[in-house]
């Protein structure tokens, strides 16, 4: 019944509340960067800085060609700085 609650929960609350909707811009924004206070770069990046990137970032180029997005956290965001430095 728990596992059935949490697969469907978009869908048990809208049972609820019809008028409920799902937005993940609602999600909290965990850093990957340490530290994560904004002090250069008109608040992108740390002292260090170091760009300040939250899970669910997405990082793109200008150029409109396609984007990454963070999802797990800072080993993912270690192991792209590898492959972008290789």
């Amino acid at each position: 019944m728990i596992a059935l609650a949490s697969v469907y929960l978009n869908e048990s609350y809208k049972r609820c509340n019809p008028a409920f909707g799902f937005s993940s811009a609602f999600n909290p924004r965990r850093q990957l960067t340490k530290p994560a206070t904004a002090t250069a770069n008109d608040g992108h990046d740390n002292e260090n800085s170091d760009l300040i990137i939250s899970v669910n970032d997405v990082l793109a180029a200008d150029d409109g060609r396609q984007g990454l997005t963070l999802v797990h956290g800072r080993a993912q965001l270690e192991q792209l700085q590898d492959t972008l430095m290789s």
